[in-house]
């Protein structure tokens, strides 16, 4: 007899869930999208305007084939997100930016990552050289600080030792070539910020 009404239990219970699943709201894919870190193409900068349009051209593909590439990990920006932003911006459409524009473009609509680009035209067609860089510097100064700091202090601290050395072995007499040595190892930054890691970047 129990074992009767736990089967219809069973059975009721399924019959009650199966619609209450099938009710729970699901998130349409343009949202889902939305909600994922902005990734900006920009157009290949060129420097004469006659490779402007051939430019843009190889932008929107860029931009569709990054879209392919990183589905369901980045929301790619469209040509037409791009464009209302150079609009906003005071540019017009289609806009060649240079690499540093594009970046600042980049941070105002808070993209996380940046594809930049420069065309240049090569024989009877264009060779692009790009390259994918975060569009906030602070990121690339905390990951480069976690070896730059120890390895600092190591080099410091050898420079002091070999500084002492060099005093020991001279009797004091070589005193400027040590200043030199513990000048050279211990002076500059002690620690990387944004700034340092844009210039090291050609």
């Amino acid at each position: 007899m129990s074992l009767v009404r736990v089967a219809t239990v069973v059975v009721f219970g399924a019959a009650v869930v199966a619609p209450l699943d099938a009710q729970v709201p699901r998130r349409p894919r343009e949202q889902q999208v939305a909600n994922l870190p902005r990734l900006l193409v920009a157009t290949p900068y060129v420097s004469a305007g006659a490779d402007s349009a051939p430019a843009v051209q190889v932008g929107i593909g860029m931009r569709e084939r990054m879209s392919k590439i990183v589905e369901g990990n980045f929301n790619v920006l469209t040509s037409e997100q791009m464009n209302e932003a150079l609009k906003q911006y005071g540019y017009p459409a289609n806009a060649i930016l240079s690499p540093a524009l594009a970046t600042t473009l980049a941070k105002s609509v808070q993209a996380r990552l940046l594809v930049s680009s420069q065309m240049n035209k090569s024989g009877n067609g264009y060779s692009v050289v790009a390259r994918l860089v975060g569009s906030n510097d602070e990121a690339g100064s905390v990951a480069a600080n976690i070896l730059y700091v120890p390895g600092r202090g190591l080099l410091c601290g050898t420079s002091g030792l070999m500084a002492g050395v060099v005093m020991l072995v001279t009797f004091g007499q070589a005193y400027d070539s040590a200043s030199e040595l513990l000048h050279g190892g211990c002076s500059g930054p002690w620690l990387l910020g944004p700034s340092e890691i844009r210039q090291a970047v050609p």
